[in-house]
């Protein structure tokens, strides 16, 4: 996906032809896989940007030299939010993200506090950073969100690769 603006119409509808083409809904949990770790890693940004959690795993892919990329969301809440916000094409994959989501399950991720489901929060991206100051500081390079948590403040870097400057 480029980086572009996307309206959260648009995203909305990405994400759900995404799961519609090479997603899976489940008795418990929705799942996306890709031989292509950035699409999945994208999908789990925009999917974050949303209020949805998912988390991301690998395998061995029998039928490729590249392992396959899996992207899956499994707690309530976020299975709940996705439910709300992406309306899936696939009749079947339908039916059954709105039973997934009228399913009032608790989780280990629920279950402990809202993490990153306020709605006073909103994700954007960073527009520009300006050097203000002489101290040497450090910055840490992340991917595909480029956000992390330092001391309760949420943080972060617009260039892709986890190292220390």
């Amino acid at each position: 996906m480029a980086n572009l603006p996307y309206s959260r119409e648009f995203v909305r509808g990405l994400i759900a032809g995404l799961i519609d083409s090479d997603g899976s809904v489940g008795a418990r949990q929705v799942e996306f896989a890709n031989i292509s770790e950035c699409l999945v890693r994208q999908l789990a940004d925009a999917l974050l940007r949303l209020g949805i959690q998912s988390s991301i795993s690998s395998k061995r892919n029998n039928h490729s030299d590249k392992p396959l990329w899996r992207l899956r969301v499994a707690d309530g809440r976020s299975m709940t939010r996705l439910s709300e916000l992406v309306m899936l094409r696939s009749d079947h994959k339908a039916a059954a993200l709105a039973s997934l989501g009228t399913r009032k399950r608790a989780s280990r991720r629920s279950v402990t506090g809202h993490r990153g489901y306020a709605e006073s929060i909103v994700w954007d991206r960073v527009i520009s950073i300006t050097p203000a100051g002489v101290k040497k500081t450090y910055s840490v390079e992340l991917q595909p969100s480029h956000l992390w948590v330092a001391n309760g403040v949420v943080t972060g870097s617009c260039i892709a690769g986890a190292r220390w400057l």
